[in-house]
């Protein structure tokens, strides 16, 4: 999906920079300076705490409401999909 490309872009970049300080491709010898990394890319400021883990990263949490995962909400559903596609409505604007 190209919702992510430019977290794929900021990665390559993040990668490839630490790669060049440390100027090699071993891990060994490039993570620690990953670590170090403090970059202004596309999707912001990417830089790691103690951990490894991400400052300041971004999360998108979704809620989906009136739907459950059983069994029978999900036939009811694809049901209610079935018959709307019967009544010559799918695919129409108005």
């Amino acid at each position: 999906m190209q919702v992510y490309a430019p977290y794929v872009y900021d990665s390559v970049k993040v990668m490839v920079n630490a790669m060049v300080a440390a100027n090699s491709s071993d891990p060994v010898k490039y993570l620690p300076e990953l670590k170090k990394t403090n970059y202004k890319g596309v999707t912001g400021m990417i830089a790691f705490d103690e951990k490894g883990d991400i400052k300041n990263g971004a999360l998108t949490l979704m809620t989906y409401k009136g739907w459950c995962s059983h069994d029978h909400c999900r036939d009811s559903l694809i049901g209610r999909r079935a018959a709307f596609r019967r009544s010559g409505r799918a695919g129409r604007l108005a």
